[in-house]
């Protein structure tokens, strides 16, 4: 007797039938994509700590609200005669202070921690972090 169910792919002579591929594709939308407004995206801008040892620093906004992961520093290059410790360009918090919420500190390091008591002169804003990392700071 020869096979005629075709519903489990495989043509009469118990072949399995190649035309058949069953893929799955995600449906399609109608109509333009749906576009974030502006001032509901987050913006992330490294203060420091890109492509450098040190000196890490995020500044995180979203809306009116700005909040500070690390403040740390980094030791001066060989061609760097006279200057003990280089810390971030912190002008544009300076000119923001009312919108920075604090500084979320990650851990303990001094290339995380190390510029706190400059800025800090400058801006005093309060300090998130665990018990450990405040006894170091």
């Amino acid at each position: 007797m020869i096979n005629q169910n075709k519903s489990d792919g495989k043509a009469a002579s118990g072949k399995r039938n190649s035309k058949k591929r069953y893929t799955y594709r995600r449906p399609v939308k109608k109509g333009a994509p749906r576009q974030k407004k502006p001032e509901e995206s987050v913006h992330i801008a490294f203060l420091g700590g890109m492509n450098e040892i040190g000196k890490n620093m995020t500044l995180y906004e979203y809306k009116d609200d700005m909040f500070i992961v690390d403040c740390g520093l980094a030791f001066p290059e060989d061609d760097m005669l006279g200057i003990d410790l280089v810390i971030p360009d912190v002008t544009y918090l300076k000119d923001n202070a009312s919108k920075v919420k604090g500084f979320v500190i990650t851990h303990g390091h001094e290339d995380h921690i190390g510029a706190l008591p400059y800025v800090l002169k400058e801006i005093n804003l309060p300090i998130y972090t665990t018990k450990l990392t405040m006894g170091i700071i």
